[in-house]
């Protein structure tokens, strides 16, 4: 999986997020339906990572000054 973050954000530096990096962070995520990927993610974080606040917004393009960064389930 892969997140788009600011290149300004500190986790920009890193190579790979876990869980735990975003722990008070907020986190767009895609609606459900359209990936179970992204559903079976979403389900883990509300019931085991409670300190990642996830909201829903429409999202139409990747700002400029965003970086892709890879992301480790496991």
């Amino acid at each position: 999986m892969w997140w788009a973050i600011s290149i300004h954000h500190p986790l920009a530096e890193k190579d790979k997020l876990k869980l735990p990096d975003l722990y008070g962070e907020n986190l767009l995520l895609i609606h459900r339906g359209w990936s179970h990927h992204v559903d079976d993610l979403r389900d883990d974080i509300r019931q085991n990572h409670g300190q990642i606040h996830i909201f829903l917004r429409q999202l139409r393009q990747r700002h400029r000054s965003s970086k892709i960064v890879p992301f480790g389930i496991n």
